[in-house]
């Protein structure tokens, strides 16, 4: 999965922490934020972990991004 299927797939109400492989926070989105304002190469970015913090707040952890995030 990418960030992009991912972002187009959330639900009202929900916040998606992106964060690196590492565990830093790289960008906190929200529903109904546009996903155009991020660049091609951030959106196509692998998705290396998922974790459901609640209802609101899932937390995804990209692969290595080599510091190229938005």
């Amino acid at each position: 999965m990418t960030v992009e299927s991912l972002l187009k797939t959330i639900s009202e109400g929900m916040t998606v922490n992106v964060k690196d492989c590492y565990g830093n926070m790289i960008i906190r989105f929200k529903f109904g934020d546009d996903i155009e304002v991020f660049s091609a190469s951030f959106l196509f970015h692998k998705i290396k972990k998922t974790e459901i913090k609640n209802q609101f707040d899932l937390n995804i952890y990209l692969e290595d991004t080599k510091n190229d995030y938005v």
